[in-house]
């Protein structure tokens, strides 16, 4: 079962900082949106980035590692994705910050991608603010809540979020696209910038670890594993990630796995097979250099269609990943 990461890229140039965002703590964060020119740029690409259309009409990023489109059919997934996940884990979030947003904190969303889970949330919670990070902007430009920004940023790079700013952090799903030393890199700055006292919650996905797998879907798992190698990705993150959160010094450490069925009777399962014959619909031209019998775009949705009917047959179940940590209030 593969879905949907997002990696980001652009670093901005520095500017000035502020007072009040240096001394920002868990239970002080309030709601005032700090100018977006003390952080970084807003909306906008940078004209280094370059894309690349590939034989199956679909955009993908052609300076990064990030191995899945940017293009609007990919949002659309994204989109519907996040209602999967809002179902399969009854909520959007799982550390214990439900009466800090109520009251009013600063949220970070990690790789927001279109912004589905910020703009819900921000809605939710209108006394809190919400900043939305991601290498493109597909996010919102214009209509948005008014308690939500969002920024072209890398977060393997240092932001310009000051220090013990945040009191919540959110990400998810960037197994495929942060290489194996770019972990380290981007929890250290979740690190920095997340206040004493506040949360961080991460999910992602075991790739490989799945329950009655048939051998027809198991060949495509197998080539995206072997993509994902080969890129240098680190496909076997939720296996490292409570022992990272546990170095940096995070305490209260949780983890969750919760099973996913995959095109079984109920409506979870259905959108999981639907978010997961997306997928490989877009990555097709990656699929069929390792099968290239499958290179007619009718015998591959053929053997797609194969892949649904034999989960549903051996009743297969994949899995999600979340875990959430507090950095010490003393930090």
């Amino acid at each position: 079962m593969i879905h949907v990461f997002r990696f980001l890229k652009k670093r901005p140039s520095k500017k000035r900082t502020t007072k009040e965002s240096r001394n920002m703590t868990a239970s002080t964060c309030d709601a005032q949106t700090p100018s977006t020119s003390e952080i970084t740029t807003k909306g906008s690409e940078d004209s280094s980035i370059r894309h690349r259309t590939d034989s199956n009409g679909r955009r993908f990023r052609d300076d990064v590692a990030y191995v899945l489109p940017v293009d609007d059919t990919e949002m659309d997934r994204v989109h519907q994705q996040h209602w999967m996940l809002k179902v399969l884990f009854d909520g959007n979030f799982k550390a214990p910050v439900e009466s800090a947003l109520e009251e009013g904190m600063q949220v970070l969303d990690s790789g927001c991608g279109p912004a589905t889970w910020t703009l819900e949330l921000a809605n939710t919670y209108p006394k809190s603010t919400f900043h939305g990070t991601d290498i493109s902007s597909n996010f919102p430009k214009t209509i948005k809540p008014a308690n939500c920004n969002f920024y072209v940023h890398n977060i393997t790079e240092r932001s310009e979020f000051q220090g013990n700013y945040f009191g919540f952090i959110h990400q998810r799903l960037l197994v495929a696209g942060l290489l194996v030393d770019d972990w380290e890199k981007v929890l250290q700055e979740h690190w920095r910038t997340l206040a004493p006292g506040g949360w961080i919650e991460l999910m992602e996905l075991p790739v490989a670890k799945t329950v009655n797998i048939g051998p027809k879907l198991a060949a495509l798992f197998n080539i995206f594993v072997e993509m994902c190698k080969a890129k240098g990705l680190h496909w076997q993150i939720t296996n490292h990630l409570e022992g990272m959160l546990e170095r940096l010094g995070f305490v209260n450490i949780k983890v969750q796995e919760v099973e996913l069925p995959i095109n079984h009777e109920s409506t979870v399962s259905k959108l999981a097979w639907e978010d997961m014959l997306d997928l490989y619909k877009a990555i097709k031209p990656v699929i069929v250099k390792s099968m290239p019998e499958l290179a007619d775009d009718e015998r591959y949705l053929e053997y797609l269609e194969a892949c649904g009917e034999e989960c549903n047959k051996n009743k297969m179940f994949g899995y999600f990943y979340r875990i959430w940590g507090q950095k010490p209030p003393t930090a």
